[in-house]
């Protein structure tokens, strides 16, 4: 299922799972819930802008009061958890790949453009770890439930114009709960587990709908900074000191923008192949 803008650009991807994925699927979820028992959640993890839920994220990101790019902190113990437990796990990476060859598939520019900045972010400073080899995306997010439901938000610190990638899992009935809300739309997607949605989380307000008693929902999320991006046009450094040493911007916010816009692709293109 796509969404086309009044510009044929489709800026809504959603792609059903294929069911040879479905053994991945339920190694991956019980992951999470190993990941989920050993890892000490902050409050901010468990009660946050998104929801009322357990989560946990590891990228490399730029904000926040970062003077450069780095990956996230986390105490050893649940770094330890992350990484075992769900960032080297054979399945983890297998289902971040996935997502990898869909999104390629369907937007090869955008993809390009994802893997160009965080290659050269990771090739310019040998410290900041991609989380998979098979992934362009430079953060992911573990939301561990038990009944993920997030609240009407934005990724705001997201590429605007680009999308994140989010996974449904769990053992739930869609017919039940968990639809994707995309609010500005007005649309409600059933969204069952192992589906895939790509969509720009930094301007569309979305959410998803709660699963009834007994049921489980996770879900696992894939997204690039838009700081990042920023680090890399200013020749890896802050705007602040790209601006202090007399540098200028070869492209206007506005050509910056239309040229983000040009990386997704186009219906008339979809439709003739």
């Amino acid at each position: 299922m796509t969404i086309v803008d009044a510009h044929d650009r489709v800026i809504v991807y959603l792609s059903r799972k294929s069911s040879d994925m479905d053994p991945v699927l339920t190694r991956v979820e019980r992951q999470f819930e190993t990941a989920r028992d050993a890892y000490r959640f902050k409050p901010s993890q468990t009660d946050h802008r998104r929801g009322k839920y357990k989560a946990a994220a590891a990228a490399a990101s730029y904000g926040g009061g970062q003077q450069r790019v780095g990956n996230l902190r986390d105490t050893a113990q649940n770094k330890q958890v992350i990484d075992r437990e769900l960032l080297q796990h054979d399945d983890v990476i297998k289902l971040a790949g996935f997502v990898d060859a869909a999104f390629q598939n369907a937007a090869y520019d955008l993809h390009e453009e994802y893997g160009r900045v965080l290659t050269s972010i990771c090739d310019n400073d040998p410290k900041v770890r991609r989380n998979f080899a098979n992934s362009v995306f430079a953060g992911v997010t573990f939301n561990f439930g038990p009944q993920a439901c997030t609240i009407p938000h934005t990724d705001h610190l997201n590429i605007p114009t680009g999308w994140c990638a989010v996974v449904a899992l769990g053992n739930f009935n869609a017919d039940e709960g968990g639809h994707l809300i995309l609010w500005d739309l007005n649309v409600l997607i059933r969204f069952p587990r192992g589906s895939i949605i790509f969509l720009p989380s930094a301007l569309l307000i979305h959410s998803n709908t709660l699963v009834p008693e007994g049921q489980c929902r996770y879900s696992f999320t894939q997204y690039t900074a838009g700081g990042l991006a920023r680090w890399v046009e200013c020749g890896f450094m802050s705007q602040k000191e790209f601006t202090r040493r007399g540098h200028a911007f070869e492209r206007t916010p506005q050509e910056r923008w239309e040229a983000g816009l040009a990386r997704f692709p186009q219906w008339a293109q979809w439709a003739s192949e």
